[in-house]
Formats: structure tokens, sequence, C-alpha cells
């Protein structure tokens, strides 16, 4: 059963979002990379001048099969 009462263009606008929804969305977007870039940024930085205090053990001695 259709519903002749409501014109199917004002249908078609009803299941679309505003302007209002999308814009929170991005500014929601804008705030999340104003945090996370700065952030993200910081722990490269500190990446580089964190090193490892040793590294993995390197063998100098060869290995030679028994026959």
């Amino acid at each position: 059963m259709r519903n002749n009462h409501i014109p199917d263009k004002q249908k078609k606008f009803n299941s679309a979002f505003t302007l209002v929804e999308l814009l929170i969305v991005v500014i929601f977007i804008i705030g999340l990379a104003l945090i996370a870039i700065p952030k993200y940024v910081d722990m490269s930085k500190n990446k580089e001048i964190k090193s490892p205090v040793y590294e993995a053990p390197v063998s100098t001695q060869t290995v030679v099969p028994v026959a």
C-alpha cells in the first residue's frame, strides 16, 4: 500500500543528511586531527631519540659442521 499524500520528491529529501549534521561530523573529524597530528609528530621525534640500549648479539664464531 502506497502513501499518496507524501510526494516522491519529499521522500527523497527526507532520507538525506542535513547540512548541520554534515558540519558536525566535519568539525568532529577536524578536532580529532588537531589532537592526533601533534601527538603523532611528538611520538615520531621521540622514536628517533630513543634508540635501543643494546642490539641483538652477533656471533663472531663460525659454525663448522662435523662430517
